[in-house]
């Protein structure tokens, strides 16, 4: 999982090119984008981009979240963001993207039952290993005397 912010819609551009090239340059062939706004669809950068990439666009339903199991993992995201705030004393809600990208990038190195003895890392990148020299080895919002 990648997490992006923006604050404008062509960020989505950007966050969709980072994606879509991260994946390549680790041997995975993108043929697919699903999305569930038509409006995301028939905007003219996304047919464009997807067109020059030869990406099919797929739509998905857009209000079934019970049943869509990527809507219900970015709400667990979310609310792992959320309770990660919360849990904070000097925090605040203006540090919500490094909240998201901690959590995303803390799931992503984790075991899960579906992926065996791989962390979702490890599947995508080949990498059998775990960075020491990462920024995140404290629990997010932890004070650190250097």
């Amino acid at each position: 999982m990648k997490a992006y912010t923006a604050k404008t819609k062509n960020g989505f551009i950007t966050a969709l090119g980072d994606v879509i090239d991260f994946f390549e340059e680790n041997g995975h062939k993108v043929k697919f984008f699903r999305s569930d706004s038509e409006r995301i669809m028939k905007w003219g950068p996304v047919k464009e981009f997807l067109g020059k990439r030869d990406i099919k666009p797929q739509y998905s339903l857009p209000f079934p979240h019970y049943r869509n199991l990527v809507e219900r993992y970015v709400q667990t995201i979310v609310k792992a963001v959320s309770v990660t705030l919360h849990c904070q004393s000097f925090l605040k809600a203006n540090l919500w993207d490094y909240a998201l990208f901690y959590i995303v990038d803390h799931r992503n190195l984790m075991l899960n039952s579906k992926t065996g003895r791989n962390t979702l890392t490890q599947l995508v990148t080949g990498n059998n290993y775990v960075d020491l020299e990462r920024e995140n080895l404290f629990s997010f919002g932890e004070l650190v005397i250097v």
